[in-house]
Formats: C-alpha cells, structure tokens, sequence
C-alpha cells in the first residue's frame, strides 16, 4: 500500500539523519498509517475544477487557483510541528515553452522548514513541490487539480514531519515544499542561489554550507513507483534531491 512507501521514506531519513535520543526506527514508522497520510490531501489539492497554478494570460503572471490556500495550510503545519518556518519569496522570468514568450512570474514562494541538529555537521533535505501545471502546459486546467503531481509527495513530506517533530536528530534537516517546479525547477533554483553558499563563514539560519548537504534521497518514478537512492546533485544551480512524487 501506498503508505508503506512513506515507512520506506521515513526509515532512510532517519538512518541517514542520526537519531539522537533513544529510540528505535519502529518508534517513528508505527504512527504512520494510511489515513494519517491521506489526511493531508483535501488542503493540497484544487477541488473547484481547476489547477492550483498560475494565471495563464498576460504577460505578468501571479498563484491563483487556491494557490495560497495551500501555501498557508503547509506553512501553519510546519509551524504548528514547532519548525523554525519561513516563506522564501521569488520570482523569475520564462520564455513560455515555445522559448518566444517573455513571461514574468510573481508571487512566488517556497515554504522551508528547519530543525536544527544536536552537533551534526550535515544539512539533509527532503523536498517536493505544491505548484501544478496551469491551462498553458496541459490545454485542460480541470485535469490537473494537482493530486498526483504533487500533492501526494507534499503530503508524504508533512507526514514525515509531522512523525519527527518532538524529537531531536544529529544533523540539521530542512524540508522544502517548492514552488515554480512545472516551469523549469524555478523554486529549487532560487533556494540553491540564495540559500546554500560554498563559503562556511557564510552560512546563518537561513544559509546553508552547500558541500554540507548530503541527505539521500528518496525517488519514487511515475508509473511503476520504483526506488532509488541518491547524494544529492546540483544541475544547473538547482537541487536535485528529494523530489517525492508518490502516486
């Protein structure tokens, strides 16, 4: 059953995290059952007919389709959870995918959520991202309410913070529900360029030491959920690592 693969998620995050107090793996992988997964749902995903992505005409383009309801819902959790939680705003221009168009994107935001290490020297991050196609890339918005792609990996990251959240980890995790993925990775590109640096005397509460970040992690491959492990690898400044599309 689908939840058994965020049990998988959950006990290679933690073996690779380091736990700090005494528990088991099994500690934290009972309390994750089907239902406590699929409760997250109905708040990542359009129910009105629409895609929850961006508007679709003009030349500035801005979230609309409950785009924010659902920026907000993952936000309140991670802070809820007690996460050091904060909105990373961006924006970014595209060419539209004929590569003719000059389109600008605003409004946007990643949601990270961080809980420090005790001692650990190592960044882990597990991402995925709340945007969806809009009408421009799918010719139908009804058909892209955002369930699949990727609510349900939005969903497994929230049900693993949520099983973590009273305990305390060796190294620093982050989790990051991306934004401005279905245009070209926008989100992930601008959290790489502004928040990671190769300079360790650089790095605050929201920058981080970029050859720190060694999380494995988890891909799960639309249709035949097959697994694999990775280190995470930075393509064309953004990160690569994490991206759960769970369906």
């Amino acid at each position: 059953m689908l939840y058994r693969f965020i049990i998988r998620i959950t006990v290679a995050f933690l073996l690779a995290c380091g736990i700090a107090n005494a528990v088991t793996i099994t500690d934290y992988t009972e309390q994750i059952t089907p239902n406590s997964y699929s409760n997250w749902f109905p708040s990542l995903f359009t129910s009105d007919g629409e895609s929850r992505a961006f508007t679709d005409t003009g030349a500035t383009r801005f979230p609309a389709y409950q785009y924010d309801l659902a920026r907000d819902f993952i936000a309140s959790n991670f802070q809820a959870m007690g996460y050091d939680t904060w909105l990373d705003p961006f924006t970014y221009n595209w060419n539209g995918w004929s590569g003719t168009e000059s389109l600008h994107y605003t409004n946007c935001n990643n949601v990270v959520a961080v809980k420090l290490g005790q001692g650990g020297t190592n960044v882990y991050v597990i991402g995925a991202h709340y945007d969806t196609v809009d009408e421009t890339n799918s010719g139908d918005p009804t058909v892209c309410p955002g369930a699949d792609d990727n609510a349900s990996g939005v969903a497994a990251i929230l049900e693993v913070a949520r099983v973590i959240q009273d305990y305390s980890f060796r190294d620093t995790i982050i989790f990051i529900a991306f934004d401005a993925e279905e245009n070209g990775v926008f989100g992930s590109k601008h959290f790489v360029n502004s928040h990671t640096t190769m300079n360790s005397a650089a790095t605050n509460a929201t920058t981080f030491y970029q050859p720190a970040i060694k999380a494995h992690g988890l891909f799960i491959y639309r249709p035949f959920r097959q697994c694999g492990y990775e280190k995470p690898i930075f393509v064309d400044n953004s990160l690569s690592v994490c991206f759960c599309t769970l369906d």
